[in-house]
């Protein structure tokens, strides 16, 4: 699928910088026509008759899109003391497809940057046109230039994606796809940013997904980096380590999606280690790492698992002390994502590897789909776009993020699903509860625990338990957007929670967001035990919410705190006929769908009130305390109205339909 792309400040802000020199000045395009050699000759040839460029820092070599747009490289592009930027022509058409080419017999990389570069919209590969894999996709070789790419497809390359040759680079990667970097058959050799033991200014990057790496996404030779920054990223298969920074001063990482991260076994003698960071000069470094899911399909590795072969540790001790002093450590989580169409487990780096009977020398590349051909979507010669679709249906990571948002590369389509029920079994589910008007809401108030009592009807084995406190507001609660949506239809209109009190008093849920505000209360009768509780919402029959309150103890005013349990929350087939309230009785209103007379029978009715879907009252009547009663509606308007009955004890609502 073609990839949503965000516009992002911080990348804007970058590229300002980049060309700020140029503010006043008019952008010069050059537009280069797709074949081979020709966007080699056209950068090497604008120059002036002295031999001096262009005008660089405004110059933009425009290249086209589409099946047909490509671009044979017979030499690494280069740009030697000046800025050089390379970007697709607008449209949504596919990316214009740059590939070396054999020339007298080898084939060179795609980039040699010396000095800053800008790549926009471009689909770079490293495997030239017979078939033989490049070392590095860029290797930069000059001190402080900056790199920027944004909207770019990188894919394969034999050694590394970006090679750092010289001290003080900075990177800026924005919505851009890095794939198939490394040999299955050579994990060492798979490395998104190798340093090579030079510091590095800042890495910057931002909804990108990599996937398919054989070592790590960054590679620590003993180089300091002074900042990294990575947001809302998409990381899948990668096989020793996941990110080695080294020494850092100062790393930012949240909203990210990390899905097998360092899968391969380590032996006994390997420093493998999925996430570290170390210390500058003595200084431990700064770091903000929360919000993101880091999940290991750890049944792959089980038949590898011996004596000498373990998982990698997540964390090196440096980035784990750093993680439990700023206490966010718990805030990132574990889940299992499944991608709408996601690349394959590379297991087969796992036969490689650990199998004996298998000759490593003979290891295939990645597995990749078929190329679709002309009339498929596709040119036959190479993939248009990514062949895959790393979009997901999760309703946690949906909304996991810092701004509640999704979790991972924003530029592939997510939502949430259906409603499924709440039963706290998951730790992890704490963190997407969020407590309310508790006197200060502090989290030892309301945590996941063990089920502190299994006699009755609920044998769970994890509960949440929400201690009131005495200064409480009477609403105290918490609630959450990672249920799902919550379909409220004439057949499921009712919810379910089982809670432990040891008081008899109004408990309640509340569902918002998408449709009407309900909030139902009702009192539990039994203390010191399980019960289980109903609340009504025939109010959003129709509707789909996604927010979902809870209210342990929901009193007309505080007077005392209390602890309570709860349990199993769930939405429930509807009793037929009518309403149930909590003391079992049927509310009955039909014909319904009704045309001219409207019967209600509910025991004990002492009013009755209509109200149009606006809150307006049409219809009211003062009824003693009747078990029936008869409402003409003939001059009512066909639409949706909802009718309340009082009784002594309270009151229940149903709709009906005019016709």
């Amino acid at each position: 699928m073609m990839r949503k792309i965000y516009l992002n400040l911080s990348f804007v802000l970058a590229v300002a910088a980049f060309m700020a020199a140029g503010l006043q000045a008019q952008i010069r395009y050059v537009d280069v026509a797709p074949g081979i050699g020709t966007l080699n000759e056209a950068i090497a040839g604008d120059t002036t008759a002295t031999g001096e460029r262009n005008d660089p820092l405004n110059t933009v070599y425009r290249l086209q899109r589409g099946p047909e747009a490509y671009y044979g490289l017979t030499g690494s592009i280069s740009n030697d003391g000046f800025p050089l930027t390379i970007m697709a022509a607008e449209g949504d058409g596919a990316r214009p497809f740059l590939q070396p080419r054999v020339v007298v017999d080898e084939s060179s990389r795609a980039f040699r940057p010396k000095g800053d570069i800008r790549l926009v919209g471009l689909h770079v590969t490293n495997l030239d046109d017979l078939g033989g894999l490049n070392d590095r996709i860029l290797r930069c070789s000059e001190d402080n230039i900056k790199i920027y790419a944004e909207d770019c497809w990188f894919d394969k390359a034999s050694q590394s994606f970006i090679r750092t040759d010289n001290p003080g680079q900075s990177y800026f990667l924005t919505d851009c796809v890095i794939s198939n970097i490394g040999e299955p058959g050579d994990p060492n050799n798979g490395r998104g940013i190798d340093d090579r033991g030079n510091d590095i200014d800042t890495v910057y990057m931002k909804n990108c997904t990599w996937y398919n790496v054989t070592s790590r996404v960054i590679r620590d030779d003993g180089g300091t980096i002074k900042y990294a920054h990575m947001e809302n990223n998409t990381l899948v298969n990668v096989g020793q380590m996941g990110i080695t920074f080294g020494p850092i001063e100062e790393l930012n990482i949240f909203n990210n999606i990390g899905v097998n991260l360092g899968f391969m076994p380590k032996d006994d003698d390997d420093g493998w280690i999925v996430f570290s960071a170390d210390s500058v000069g003595g200084m431990a470094p700064r770091v903000n790492m929360y919000l993101n899911s880091i999940y290991l399909d750890s049944t792959k590795l089980v038949p590898w698992l011996n004596d000498t072969t373990t998982v990698t540790p997540l964390f090196n001790p440096t980035l784990l002390q750093a993680l439990l002093d700023s206490g966010t450590l718990m805030y990132n989580f574990n889940m299992s994502v499944e991608f709408t169409d996601g690349p394959p487990f590379p297991d087969s780096m796992l036969i490689y590897h650990y199998d004996p009977a298998f000759d490593v020398a003979n290891a295939p590349f990645w597995e990749e789909p078929a190329i679709p051909g002309v009339g498929e979507g596709g040119n036959g010669v190479y993939h248009l776009d990514v062949p895959y679709d790393f979009g997901y249906v999760n309703n946690k990571a949906f909304v996991a993020a810092l701004d509640g948002k999704a979790l991972g590369d924003r530029n592939w389509e997510t939502d949430r699903g259906d409603f499924v029920p709440v039963d706290f079994e998951d730790p992890q589910d704490r963190l997407f509860w969020w407590q309310f008007a508790n006197a200060g809401d502090a989290p030892e108030n309301m945590a996941i625990i063990p089920n502190p009592d299994k006699s009755g009807i609920n044998t769970s084995d994890h509960v949440m338990m929400y201690n009131v406190l005495p200064g409480a507001d009477p609403w105290a609660g918490a609630f959450s957007d990672a249920v799902g949506y919550m379909n409220f239809t004439q057949e499921k209109h009712h919810m379910e929670m089982m809670v432990w009190k040891s008081k008899v008093s109004n408990c309640g849920l509340k569902v918002e967001q998408g449709g009407t505000v309900t909030e139902v209360k009702v009192p539990n009768t039994l203390t010191g035990e399980w019960e289980l509780v109903k609340f009504d919402f025939s109010n959003n029959i129709g509707e789909t919410l996604t927010r979902l309150v809870f209210f342990p103890d929901f009193p007309d005013a505080r007077t005392e705190g209390t602890t309570v349990y709860l349990d199993n929350i769930n939405i429930i087939t509807s009793p037929a006929g009518g309403v149930e309230t909590a003391e079992g009785k049927l509310l009955k209103v039909y014909p319904n769908p009704v045309r001219d007379q409207l019967v209600v029978d509910y025991p004990g009715m002492t009013y009755l009130v209509v109200r149009d879907v606006l809150g307006k009252v049409v219809r009211s009547a003062n009824l003693g305390a009747l078990d029936h009663a008869t409402l003409a509606v003939e001059d009512l308007s066909e639409g949706l109205y909802f009718v309340t009955v009082g009784t002594q004890s309270g009151s229940v609502t149903a709709k009906f339909l005019k016709r």
